[in-house]
């Protein structure tokens, strides 16, 4: 006797905009731990953003308009709080990257990416994948929705 296994795994794609294939990623949707991977990658990425806007809003001028070692030991503050904000940003960067990649496949975020720590560069792939999550997740609501809704009329 044999078992059967089911294959729900999803293979895509990654092309550019020329249309030449760049890699392929292979995911599954069903998946809970890759559905939860993914939940927490947006919102990583969403808190990643408002550090980074925080780093931008760091006034660094005064470092690099510095004429006096006076001016320049003023400027050290500003210069670090952007240090610790970019630092911390390509740290969280490259964890991101390390789930993705686990997510989709060893080197996905090196194609995407372009060997960059460019997050919109990310948006793409999330936006094709998030539909083969959403549906997934649809199916199972609907699913349970449909037995609550056969229970309460039992």
């Amino acid at each position: 006797m044999a078992i059967i296994v089911k294959n729900t795994k999803i293979t895509d794609e990654i092309v550019n905009e020329k249309g030449e294939v760049l890699g392929i990623i292979s995911y599954d949707p069903n998946d809970l731990k890759s559905r939860k991977e993914i939940i927490n990658i947006i919102n990583d990425i969403y808190k990643l953003e408002d550090s980074l806007k925080k780093a931008d809003k760091i006034n660094i001028s005064q470092f690099s308009n510095a004429k006096t070692m006076e001016e320049f030991e003023k400027a050290r503050d500003s210069f670090n709080q952007l240090r610790v904000h970019i630092n911390q940003g390509a740290e969280h960067i490259e964890d991101i990257i390390k789930r993705i990649d686990n997510i989709f496949g060893e080197g996905t975020c090196k194609i995407v990416l372009n060997d960059t720590y460019n997050l919109e560069l990310l948006i793409p792939l999330l936006n094709g994948v998030l539909p083969q999550f959403e549906k997934v997740q649809n199916e199972k609501k609907n699913k349970y929705l449909d037995g609550v809704r056969t229970d309460v009329m039992n």
